[in-house]
């Protein structure tokens, strides 16, 4: 009888242990499952094809060639990046063709490079609230009315 017990006792072990290899196998397999979904997620851009990303500024309290008597009031014109992406957030698109010749007679801007969505672009952002963002392929123009020069402070 005791031999059948030990028997019985090997028997359960050797079960068990295949039982707990399989669950362990499978708990490995689904973690690392996950992590290749997670490293698969954190690499691929997600950017909204409309948001303002990596701004840099390039140029502050700069002044047109043809208004050289603005030189000293420009210099105190000055955007960080993060008062560059509220502009862009509250400003309002517009016809580039229909404010462009207004728009390139504000003295006073500052200049850069930024992102929207996957595409690179330059950008002017002249005192007044006015504001071009364009690269080879795209132009956009966007104003500051009212509601933006209250949450931007500076640029109006």
């Amino acid at each position: 009888m005791i031999n059948i017990r030990n028997n019985n006792l090997i028997f359960n072990t050797i079960v068990m242990s295949e039982k707990s290899r399989f669950l362990i196998r499978n708990v490995i397999s689904l973690s690392l499952f996950l992590l290749f979904l997670m490293t698969l997620n954190a690499c691929s851009t997600n950017n909204n094809p409309n948001e303002l990303t990596e701004v840099n500024v390039i140029a502050q309290g700069q002044s047109i060639a043809t208004r050289p008597e603005m030189v000293d009031s420009c210099k105190g014109f000055f955007v960080s990046a993060e008062k560059l992406k509220s502009f862009y957030h509250y400003s309002s698109s517009t016809n580039e063709e229909s404010i462009s010749a207004k728009a390139k007679s504000l003295p006073c801007f500052v200049s850069g490079e930024a992102y929207i969505g996957d595409q690179k672009y330059q950008w002017i952002l002249r005192s007044g609230g006015i504001g071009e963002f364009y690269n080879e392929h795209n132009t956009v123009t966007k104003i500051c009315g009212i509601a933006c020069c209250k949450n931007v402070p500076g640029v109006c």
